[in-house]
């Protein structure tokens, strides 16, 4: 044959052996046969054997069929948190024997105040609230169990005239805090009223106004709000300038030490003390000792200053135009004259954006000041104006 297997003479091949397929059960989707292992190679999933498994699942709707149907009667029931005492009617089963209203519990009611004649004449007046107008509230505070809306849409306004919501929680609220106050002094009871009617109203205005602007005010709004997050932005700039002016005024002054200094060491010391100045600027050239290993002399005249692309090509182009190269002879001296340079005609560009900077800002304020003293002057010529044009007549 084709592998080179020898067979035994008169051998027969073998036949192949057909693969048994389960059969999907009556009743069952092919969703969910297709979830069964087909090859046996795995164990099913455990089952709940079915008591319909001989006649199939449709059974079951034939089993409901046949039962009774349970009967319901239309009978009367009272709601116990009413005390109207209403009939009410509603199905229920028959064999249901509840007679009390399952939803009775969940009807709570607000305790409201109750005051007598002896308090209300002793702490309960109030200047344009009468006995009827007092009695009126707490019987619409019973009725309507302290919805204030309400309330205030059922108040009768022919006989104890108008009322808005604001003042009837201020004066319910303000019977309560004194009738608290009245019947136990120690008590702690807040210094303040429990209701701030003025806040209320004000806060009921400023709502008022804000949904009645118009598409140009809330423009406007957005518009200043912006320029506000401008100010503040430049504001930020101007101080963080501020700080930086004021680090170059301060290595400057150590700069000049420095040079007025002859001693070698004293020099030494000045130098390791401003490296070691949190405040001096991190662009400078900073002479490290070397690594482990072979190290070349011409690697620190090629170390690049902590600045950005375009005032590091600043420094190269004076460089250029004083006539030194790029890339000098590195001996040990010219390397630590080469970076000392370096640093130095950094240092100067640093002064001279600061210089520009501060002088741009002593324009904008002479500019400024300018304005501001023509508009005080056109108002003094025009109050001057009309004093003359007063006494004109007198003379």
């Amino acid at each position: 044959d084709i592998l080179k297997i020898s067979r035994q003479p008169g051998e027969k091949p073998s036949k192949k052996k057909k693969l048994e397929v389960a059969k999907r059960p009556t009743g069952m989707n092919r969703e969910v046969f297709a979830l069964l292992d087909s090859n046996n190679d795995l164990d099913p999933p455990p089952l709940q054997k079915s008591h319909f498994q001989s006649k199939g699942l449709k059974h079951m709707q034939q089993l409901f069929a046949n039962r009774k149907v349970r009967s319901w009667q239309w009978k009367p029931f009272k709601n116990g948190g009413r005390s109207d005492n209403l009939t009410l009617y509603h199905w229920r089963r028959k064999d249901d024997t509840q007679t009390e209203y399952p939803f009775a519990r969940y009807s709570k009611r607000c305790e409201v105040v109750r005051y007598n004649d002896d308090q209300y004449n002793g702490v309960l007046q109030q200047p344009g609230w009468t006995r009827a107008d007092t009695d009126h509230l707490i019987e619409l505070a019973e009725r309507f169990d302290l919805r204030f809306v309400i309330m205030q849409d059922r108040w009768n306004r022919d006989k104890h005239g108008a009322r808005t919501v604001e003042d009837l929680k201020e004066r319910y609220y303000n019977i309560m805090y004194r009738l608290d106050k009245l019947k136990d002094s120690e008590c702690e009871v807040p210094k303040q009223p429990l209701y701030d009617a003025d806040h209320e109203r004000m806060r009921k205005k400023q709502l008022d106004k804000l949904y009645s602007r118009t598409t140009e005010e809330v423009e406007e709004e957005e518009f200043l709000v912006e320029e506000l997050r401008k100010i503040e932005v430049r504001r930020k700039e101007r101080e963080k300038k501020q700080q930086d002016l004021q680090r170059l005024i301060q290595a400057a002054d150590n700069h000049t030490e420095v040079s007025l200094t002859s001693n070698k060491r004293h020099k030494k010391s000045i130098t390791n003390k401003r490296k070691d100045d949190p405040e001096a600027k991190t662009w400078r050239i900073q002479d490290k000792p070397p690594g482990p290993g072979v190290s070349l002399r011409s690697t620190k005249i090629k170390q690049h200053l902590q600045v950005g692309q375009k005032k590091a090509k600043i420094v190269e182009q004076l460089l250029i135009n004083f006539g030194i190269g790029l890339n000098p002879m590195p001996t040990e001296a010219i390397t630590r004259q080469y970076n000392e340079l370096r640093n130095e005609l950094m240092f100067l560009l640093e002064l001279k954006i600061a210089q520009e900077t501060v002088q741009f800002d002593i324009q904008t304020l002479k500019h400024r000041k300018t304005s501001i003293l023509g508009i005080e002057s056109g108002i003094k010529k025009e109050k001057s104006t009309d004093c003359d044009s007063a006494l004109i007549p007198l003379l």
